[in-house]
Formats: C-alpha cells, sequence, structure tokens
C-alpha cells in the first residue's frame, strides 16, 4: 500500500483504458484507491471509467471527489463539464 503502488496502479490503468479494457482499468483504478485513496487522479480515471460502462451515478460519485480533492488540476474543467453532462 501507498503513493508509490497507487501510482504504478494508476499507471496501469491507463494504459487498460486507453487500449479499450474497461474492466482490467476499473480493477487497476479501484486496487489505486485502496492503495492510496488521497491521490485525485485515481478518482478521474475511475469516474472517466465509470461513464465509460455507463454507470452514471458512480461516475458522478468520483468526479465530485476528484473536485473536492483537486479543485485546481488540469482536469477539473473537464470534470466539471462531465460531471454537467452526466446530471442530465
Amino acid at each position: 500500500p501507498g503513493r508509490d503502488s497507487a501510482i504504478r496502479l494508476l499507471n496501469k490503468g491507463v494504459i487498460d483504458f486507453n487500449g479499450n479494457r474497461m474492466a482490467g482499468a476499473l480493477t487497476a483504478f479501484q486496487n489505486a484507491e485502496k492503495a492510496d485513496p488521497t491521490l485525485a487522479k485515481t478518482q478521474y480515471m475511475l469516474a472517466v471509467t465509470y461513464a465509460n460502462l455507463e454507470d452514471k451515478a458512480r461516475a458522478v460519485e468520483h468526479l465530485g471527489k476528484f473536485l473536492e480533492m483537486a479543485p485546481e488540476d488540469q482536469d477539473a474543467e473537464t470534470a466539471k463539464a462531465m460531471l454537467e453532462e452526466l446530471k442530465k
């Protein structure tokens, strides 16, 4: 557990996500969240993955956590726009 593990898992998840392997990405991001719940980017990637899997409620939940944790992040504007779309 810890930040290093979380970052490794996050990177693995991004590779799976980019390869359209959503199940693998989701597992990696969930494990990254367990390893370090304070890593904001994990919340963002969980949200995007859940959105891809049509799980709007979980996507909204993780976008909210991400914006709470990292309101100034480079992906914050995208997250806000996604949140608006998902709430429609």
